[in-house]
């Protein structure tokens, strides 16, 4: 019971110490003062009631979330002229694959690309078009697909130059 007394002493005296208490702890209050005489008063058996706070603790201040601003966009200047793009390939749109027989490389490629389609050069002659077996050097010889057929923008077109 001495124990007890002791500790409940030394709280108080803790508690209403501000140069003990740490500084994000509020200064005692009317209601802490209220306190004060039951620490000197001398200990019993019963419970002594504690008196009930007569104003209300302070009230804590709500600190601003910090917010972002949404990042500047450039805005692009005007031009004379519109600059002409095209339209970004989709599988929904199909091309006729123009016939590159007889045509040199660098033809073969600008025909293909105007076409929406992608130039590569072959080794040998694949697919359905074999070639035909007298074409002059530097020619295309075959192509896959086929000319004439129907291929999705973006589509590779293989082909091959005779030697």
């Amino acid at each position: 019971m001495v124990v007890g007394a002791v500790l409940v002493g030394a709280s108080l005296y803790i508690y209403l110490n501000p140069g003990l208490a740490s500084r994000s702890q509020p200064t005692p209050s009317a209601a802490s003062a209220a306190l004060i005489p039951a620490a000197g008063a001398p200990a019993s058996n019963t419970p002594a009631a504690a008196p009930a706070p007569t104003s209300a603790p302070p009230a804590p201040t709500a600190t601003p979330a910090p917010t972002t601003a949404p990042a500047p966009t450039a805005t692009p200047a005007p031009t004379a002229a519109p600059a002409a793009t095209a339209a970004p390939p989709t599988a929904s749109q199909a091309v006729q694959v123009p016939n590159l027989h007889g045509q040199t490389e660098e033809e073969a490629q600008i025909a293909l690309k105007k076409a929406g389609l992608q130039p590569r050069k072959a080794d040998r002659c694949s697919g359905t078009d074999k070639g035909a077996p007298k074409t002059k050097k530097h020619e295309i010889q075959c192509q896959n697909p086929a000319a004439g057929s129907q291929a999705p923008l973006g589509t590779v077109v293989e082909y091959v130059v005779a030697r």
